[in-house]
C-alpha cells in the first residue's frame, strides 16, 4: 500500500468530513430530529383516532374510516438533509 502525503490526507479529510450548515448548535440535532419525528407521528395517531372515533359502530363506516387512515400519506412538512463537506464550507467562508 502506498503512503499518502500530508496534502493527500488533508484533501481526503476535507472531502470526507461533514459540517452542519443549518445554523443551530451542531449538537441540537441530537434532540431536534427525534422530537420532530415524535411530534409528526403523534399528530398522525391523533388524526387516525379522530377518524375512527367518528365512524361509530357501523362496520361499513369503520371500514371506510380505516381505508381513509391507511390511504393518508405523511406530508413532507419537515425533512432531514445531509451536512455539507467541510471543504465546501471552508471555501464559502473563505470567500466572505
Amino acid at each position: 500500500m502506498k503512503r499518502k502525503t500530508p496534502q493527500q490526507k488533508k484533501a481526503e479529510s476535507l472531502a470526507k468530513d461533514r459540517r452542519s450548515i443549518y445554523g443551530n448548535n451542531d449538537k441540537a440535532a441530537r434532540t431536534a430530529v427525534p422530537a420532530r419525528k415524535r411530534h409528526r407521528s403523534q399528530a398522525e395517531r391523533r388524526l387516525a383516532k379522530q377518524e375512527l372515533a367518528g365512524a361509530g359502530d357501523d362496520e361499513s363506516q369503520i371500514d371506510v374510516a380505516t381505508a381513509k387512515v391507511t390511504a393518508k400519506r405523511r406530508k413532507a412538512v419537515w425533512q432531514k438533509w445531509a451536512d455539507e463537506p467541510l471543504g465546501e464550507v471552508l471555501a464559502r467562508k473563505g470567500k466572505r
